[in-house]
């Protein structure tokens, strides 16, 4: 979102806040909220669901058990999130709700795709130097001699003064640079 915009949302007394759900309640809250007029965010991540011999993705909430909603104080009328279905409460400090700091859900809105998911896929470049974050390679550096369509890269990683290649999945690296 464009500075003018977050101006703009700032002078009409838009700001964000945080609404607690009930556990995997999400969707329905969110649901629940738009039909009654009001603006909601849930960022989600896709994160890769792995079967006995598949893997699929699935897209699950950035922060479970919460989501964002654009309010206006002093319109009033915003008591009733707390009757929706889905959600346990809009959370405040007394009867006071606390609003996100300006600037951390726009943040989150221009990271997203079409579908509200969370865009942190890269494109990785042959011969780029990485590290791996996370398994029983983390914290290794090698470097990418293959890229396929289905996400996986194979990396180069030099162990015990011998060249060894494996593949790995690309939300598992980060640039060693």
């Amino acid at each position: 979102m464009s500075t003018a915009a977050q101006s703009r949302r700032s002078s009409l007394g838009l700001r964000w806040f945080v609404v607690h759900t009930h556990a995997r309640a999400e969707g329905r809250a969110e649901f629940h909220l738009t039909q009654q007029g009001y603006h909601t965010f849930c960022p989600r991540v896709v994160k890769a669901v792995r079967n006995v011999r598949q893997v699929t993705e699935k897209r699950e909430p950035l922060f479970p058990g919460y989501l964002f909603i654009a309010l206006d104080l002093s319109q009033g009328g915003w008591r009733s999130i707390n009757a929706s279905r889905g959600v346990v409460r809009l959370l405040a400090h007394g009867y006071t709700p606390v609003p996100v700091p300006i600037g951390m859900v726009e943040a989150l809105v221009v990271r997203t795709d079409v579908h509200g998911s969370i865009c942190e896929k890269r494109d990785y470049q042959l011969g780029e130097s990485v590290r791996i974050v996370d398994g029983p390679l983390a914290n290794l550096v090698g470097t990418i001699s293959r890229v396929s369509a289905a996400g996986r890269i194979r990396v180069l990683l030099d162990l015990l003064s011998n060249s060894v290649s494996v593949s790995v999945r690309s939300d598992s690296l980060e640039s060693a640079a």
